[in-house]
């Protein structure tokens, strides 16, 4: 007999169905996530928690399991019986947010009463984040949820501090000066989580782009960009280069898995290897018809394509020679 083979989760898996059709599993990875907000004024000192303690958490909190418990027949129960039924489903759904890298699992030690062994574990700095990205859309909460998540980003990318995170802390430190950094980072960020359509496997694709938003109300796509921009002119030269090389870097891999000519894109990218300020793309000329490797600035290419997008640019083919005949493709 085939094996039903249990399914993967991914990040996308937290809001699996999409706002108001969530699923079940999704409902709980979330409620058990919002149990970090009790531990998490004292981050970085977060508590362990035990399953036990969370399933009592939930046997409060989750939907289902309170409907479940008013059933006549089960009204009656113990709390402790009803925190054992439902221990191992919970522990199942700790194991997936343990492999997502969302909570962390301490070393059995023996528990507080008697001399039982037990699991314990911590929400990550990640588990944290998911979980008042999902507070925030609550109209109650959505002052605090914006000062929490800015604060865990702040620590999170102050002990990183690559040259992107440098960048993208700058970034949001000026949106939330300009009252925007819910707007900018915390929707966004559950819009994704929310996409039905999206494949989100890891807290590193979530954030992917963050640094690099469109968005086609003009006022928003304005203030973004000048933020963007000012942002950028602050760093030094040095870091500047390396900020743009990642940029670089992501539009070119994206590039590379539409590209027609890929010998002609590869030559090209390849020459420009040294050069973090210039992109290499790809287009098809209107003229001839064939796909044609094309370079544009960086800078250029992000602010009329993504940061504040304004008519197509175009350019000359390398192939036939023609002038204004490629369309600069938004990647």
């Amino acid at each position: 007999m085939d094996l039903e083979m249990k399914k993967i989760p991914t990040i996308s898996s937290i809001c699996e169905g999409g706002e108001g059709r969530y699923t079940y599993d999704a409902l709980m990875y979330q409620d058990i996530l919002r149990y970090s907000i009790l531990h998490n004024y004292d981050y970085p000192a977060f508590k362990t928690f035990t399953v036990y303690g969370l399933t009592g958490y939930l046997i409060d909190h989750f939907s289902p399991f309170i409907n479940e418990f008013k059933e006549l027949s089960k009204r009656n129960k113990s709390r402790h019986n009803k925190i054992l039924s439902k221990l191992d489903g919970v522990k199942s759904k700790v194991d997936d947010l343990v492999n997502l890298g969302l909570i962390e699992q301490f070393e059995p030690s023996r528990a507080s009463r008697g001399s039982t062994i037990t699991n314990r574990y911590q929400y990550t700095e990640s588990g944290c984040l998911i979980a008042w990205i999902l507070e925030g859309a609550k109209s109650r909460k959505k002052l605090l949820a914006e000062e929490q998540l800015y604060n865990l980003l702040d620590i999170d990318y102050v002990d990183t501090a690559s040259s992107h995170d440098v960048f993208v802390l700058g970034l949001y430190t000026k949106y939330r000066q300009r009252g925007v950094f819910g707007e900018f980072v915390i929707d966004i960020l559950r819009a994704r989580l929310n996409d039905s359509n999206a494949k989100i496997m890891n807290m590193k694709e979530l954030f992917l782009n963050l640094g690099v938003l469109h968005f086609t109300d003009k006022d928003k796509a304005t203030l973004h960009s000048e933020l963007w921009s000012e942002t950028m002119n602050e760093l030094d030269e040095e870091m500047k280069k390396y900020v743009l090389q990642n940029i670089k870097l992501e539009i070119e891999q994206e590039m590379e898995r539409q590209v027609k000519y890929i010998r002609g894109f590869e030559e090209l990218r390849y020459q420009l290897r040294n050069q973090p300020n210039i992109l290499a793309l790809e287009g098809v000329c209107q003229s001839c018809g064939l796909p044609s490797p094309i370079q544009i600035e960086i800078i250029e290419y992000l602010e009329n394509t993504k940061l504040l997008p304004s008519d197509p640019i175009l350019v000359r083919c390398r192939i036939c020679k023609k002038y204004a005949s490629i369309t600069v493709p938004q990647i």
